[in-house]
């Protein structure tokens, strides 16, 4: 199944919604802008005001050089400075709610369409906490958030359902005074998948991003690349010689060259783990499918990363399902298979 033209995409919904998306971008963008401007203006008339205040008292000498000090000391402008952007804040966020609302309705909706038509979006729900935890990638998390779930098949047939996830750290420090401080940090945040494939395998091992210390884990299977591992590890937590070799098989040096190229297209590294029937996936590519604001709403190069976001399950399937075919499909799927590719 070869990737689609997003450039045909793009002028198919530029010309369906672009210039009314615009539209409303500028029109929230003016609205923002003025509604914003009011508080902060506010704080500095006060401020200009304030200051004329205590010039005048100075010049006039009628009142004692106290009430100059109380004026001078009193730091109302500071509270006031805080209220104004924590205003602002409020303002933005329900200005800009209807917009994005509509720029994911609207634009991203329709790429994920056209990417598959099979595909369903949601941009209010997203793949459970359980979900995430089958694959394994993580082993703990205090706060867990998931949207913008797109579920559908592949070309096969082979059931798909990823979303944004975000997972979060709790993080607690005691001063001096022994006041507890609570902050929370991101583990990751991006894009995970589930793709249940029709041809169920023996494989069970998982790639990871690389790192220094994992050359120490007795799981680790060495690969005969050094590009590959620059970037990755594949791990193994089985003993049996056979899954071990079955991974090394089922990683060619064409699927290799395809997670290298796939690190390089995103800038960062793709985690994948097999097991059974499943591959877990999931790429660190940040909040995605969120409307521009200060740039134009159908910015071409914002809106193919998104679609090359929406379109990794299918460079996984492709990079993966030949040689799974191979080794643990039936004759029928590998003609099935054959027939697929040759009708491209």
């Amino acid at each position: 199944m070869k990737q689609k033209n997003f450039k045909e995409i793009y002028d198919e919904i530029y010309q369906s919604c672009g210039k009314e998306m615009e539209k409303i971008r500028k029109e929230t963008l003016r609205k923002s802008i003025i509604l914003i401007s009011l508080p902060l203006l506010t704080v500095l008339i006060i401020s200009l005001l304030r200051n004329m205040i205590i010039r005048q008292l100075a010049r006039s000498g009628d009142i004692e050089n106290g009430a100059i000090k109380f004026l001078t000391k009193t730091s109302f402008i500071f509270p006031l400075i805080i209220v104004a952007i924590l205003s602002c804040f409020i303002i933005i966020r329900k200005v800009t709610k209807k917009y994005k609302s509509l720029f994911k309705e609207r634009i991203i909706n329709e790429i994920v369409d056209k990417s598959n038509s099979t595909f369903k979006y949601n941009p209010n729900s997203g793949v459970s906490s359980n979900e995430y935890a089958e694959s394994e990638f993580d082993y703990g998390w205090d706060l867990y958030s998931s949207e913008d779930l797109i579920d559908g098949k592949l070309e096969d047939g082979s059931n798909l359902k990823m979303s944004q996830v975000h997972t979060q750290e709790r993080h607690q420090t005691t001063d001096s005074d022994g006041h507890i401080k609570t902050t929370y940090v991101t583990t990751f945040l991006g894009l995970y998948g589930i793709i249940k494939l029709k041809t169920g395998t023996k494989a069970d091992f998982m790639i990871k991003a690389n790192s220094k210390f994992s050359k120490f884990n007795k799981n680790r299977i060495e690969m005969e690349s050094g590009e590959f591992e620059k970037y990755y590890d594949v791990f193994s937590g089985s003993k049996n010689n056979e899954i071990r070799q079955n991974a090394m098989e089922l990683l060619t040096p064409e699927v290799i060259e395809e997670f290298v190229r796939i690190r390089n297209l995103f800038k960062t590294s793709l985690n994948l783990r097999i097991h059974d029937s499943k591959i877990y996936f999931r790429i660190d590519v940040g909040d995605i499918f969120e409307a521009p604001t200060f740039k134009s709403s159908m910015d071409f190069d914002l809106l193919q990363n998104y679609f090359s976001i929406i379109d990794v399950p299918r460079m996984i399937y492709e990079m993966l399902i030949d040689n799974i075919l191979v080794m643990y499909g039936t004759q029928t799927d590998r003609e099935n298979r054959n027939i697929a590719n040759m009708s491209e």
